[in-house]
């Protein structure tokens, strides 16, 4: 391969461009921030949800849950990462789950709703019922399958 007048040889090369983030096909969608401007915020959130456990999602939540926020993460699929080595996804989910990320599969997002300086993220658990995720402490106790986000504002 030449890079303008430097020639690499290898036996394999990997030319890895990045991804870029697509918007969430769900009502409320416009709530969300994207991988792009999640490290933009200058005040860590006490709390943050994550729709989707790919490869990025999954090392942001590490940097959030490591600098004290509460992380959760919500993925449409029945496993994390299926498309890599399950020994190697098993061994990341049981270090995100010590650290404290919460993580759910089989998850239906279904919308975001925004409550004043807060953020609703509503979802269905595969095969459960429908989860409204509100941060009232004593609605949390009862439903504790369900989360709240909070906006970037914190």
């Amino acid at each position: 391969m030449r890079v303008g007048r430097t020639t690499i040889e290898a036996k394999h090369i990997v030319i890895a461009t990045g991804s870029k983030p697509r918007q969430l096909p769900i009502e409320g969608a416009e709530h969300a921030i994207t991988s792009d401007e999640v490290l933009s915020d200058r005040k860590l959130p006490r709390a943050v949800v994550f729709i989707g456990g790919g490869v990025v999602a999954l090392e942001f939540c590490h940097v959030y849950a490591r600098a004290g926020a509460k992380v959760i993460v919500l993925e449409a699929l029945p496993r994390l990462l299926q498309h890599l080595d399950q020994d190697v996804v098993g061994r990341l989910g049981g270090e995100s789950e010590r650290i404290g990320i919460a993580l759910y599969t089989g998850v239906k997002v279904e919308h975001i709703e925004a409550t004043g300086d807060r953020l609703r993220v509503v979802y269905q658990r595969a095969g459960g019922a429908l989860c409204r995720c509100r941060p009232r402490p004593q609605w949390r106790r009862a439903n504790p399958q369900c989360r709240f986000a909070r906006s970037r504002r914190g």
